[in-house]
């Protein structure tokens, strides 16, 4: 059956209409998520699932049945079917602990096979050089497979294939498929282990921004604990204590690192949508785990209650020209004293104060990446602050620091006494609310 035809049956299903164009692109391959990934679908979805006696098997190079982080083999997809004269395929390399994203990167051979990406997913297909039209089987299909770099336990390959009778109907077609499991080569120590729901931005909602600070919480992070000196004008640590994070392969600068929790800055150029984060240490890598970015992710700079899921925001007065992360000693913080030592009181109604975020968006200028400074930036679209119910404009909100943002606002001057939830919100999302200020009558 002509694969042309059988992919305007497979969009006539989806209730697509198809130019010419749009039929010829096609041809080309197989379209995304085709290879029988769990998830995902098969050839079948577009060519019906008809049985047959063929097969198709996939072997790398010399039968290998484990890798080697970071080098390149020869992967080859074999599909036989007697009465087959047209052939397809599609293949994906995954980590069998994490299908949704993807295990290595694959590299084209020759003419008869191309790569299809989406995000951080990525498959292997045939072109319509590929297909062969008119020749009988077995046919093989070869290309390059680059393991990851870093040991991220079994990689499963999944290959769906389409043996065609090419007579120009809608039948005979028959789809084979399978899944061959590769182990990690030799590796020693344990691996870091954490799940998306643990990586969060610094009052612990889950996902990331760019330029933002997040935290990892999980097993095996680090094999000691270590916290980062910056030195003004030098470049930020991007490995503490034999550890590195990565996010879509770029390093990303380290605050701190521990065996349960890693500080970290979300590196500039991070794309919005889903991201794979890898925490290295000591030369093993944990498996790539899946994040949504987002361009905002707001996060208040707090102190959290013991025992309780509350957090409390440390602020300084406007009138001093000190910075927060500065003070040690009791007297200049405001704040709520039995949560944070430093703070001498708490906020008083119609007080004009600095407070400091994270995860708050594009600034106008460009700050140096990966390099601390002293200047500030201005936030391209100011933020709004709550305090309880009042949401009100802040006075200026700059980022003054790598992944810090000073934002200065008056409280209303009808903020009652007590404990009042605090947020700042930036690019359509809101801080936690589990984020309180404390609010004490002069």
């Amino acid at each position: 059956m002509s694969l042309n035809r059988l992919y305007l049956s497979c969009f006539v299903c989806l209730g697509g209409l198809l130019s010419l164009a749009a039929l010829r692109a096609e041809s080309l391959g197989a379209p995304e998520a085709s290879a029988g990934a769990p998830g995902e679908e098969d050839c079948s979805a577009c060519h019906g699932s008809n049985a047959g006696s063929g097969k198709v098997t996939l072997e790398l190079e010399g039968g290998a049945t484990s890798y080697t982080p970071g080098q390149k083999t020869r992967v080859k997809v074999t599909i036989d079917d007697s009465a087959a004269r047209r052939w397809g395929f599609q293949a994906t390399a995954r980590p069998q602990a994490n299908a949704r994203t993807s295990a290595g990167a694959f590299a084209t051979a020759d003419a008869q096979t191309r790569i299809l990406r989406s995000g951080v997913l990525e498959w292997i297909t045939h072109t319509n050089a590929g297909t062969r039209r008119g020749t009988a089987g077995p046919v093989i299909f070869e290309f390059d497979w680059t393991a990851p770099s870093s040991d991220v336990g079994t990689v499963a390959f999944y290959v769906a294939a389409n043996a065609a009778n090419n007579d120009g109907s809608s039948s005979g077609d028959r789809i084979y498929k399978a899944t061959v499991n590769l182990s990690a080569g030799a590796g020693g120590g344990a691996r870091p282990a954490f799940t998306s729901q643990g990586v969060t931005n610094l009052n612990g909602v889950p996902g990331l921004a760019p330029n933002g600070w997040a935290v990892i919480t999980g097993t095996d992070l680090a094999s000691v604990e270590r916290s980062a000196s910056p030195v003004f004008g030098r470049a930020l640590d991007t490995t503490l204590g034999g550890v590195q994070v990565k996010v879509n392969d770029v390093a990303a600068v380290l605050q701190s690192v521990s065996p349960a929790r890693i500080t970290f800055l979300v590196p500039p150029a991070t794309p919005a949508g889903d991201v794979n984060v890898v925490v290295e240490r000591d030369g093993s890598a944990g498996p790539p785990v899946v994040v949504r970015s987002s361009a905002t992710l707001p996060a208040i700079y707090a102190v959290p209650r013991p025992d309780s899921d509350q957090q409390f925001a440390s602020v300084i007065s406007a009138s001093t020209n000190l910075g927060l992360f500065f003070i040690g000693q009791r007297g200049w913080v405001l704040g709520k004293p039995d949560v944070d030592a430093r703070a001498s009181r708490g906020v008083a109604p119609g007080e004009e104060i600095v407070f400091y975020a994270s995860g708050l968006g594009a600034v106008n200028g460009n700050p140096p990446a990966g390099n601390s400074f002293n200047e500030s930036f201005p936030l391209a679209t100011a933020p709004k602050v709550r305090f309880g119910q009042v949401t009100v404009d802040p006075v200026s909100a700059a980022l003054v620091g790598p992944g810090l943002y000073a934002v200065r606002v008056k409280v209303p001057d009808s903020t009652g006494e007590g404990d009042v939830s605090f947020a700042i919100e930036a690019g359509g999302l809101s801080s936690s609310d589990k984020v309180f200020l404390n609010i004490q009558n002069p």
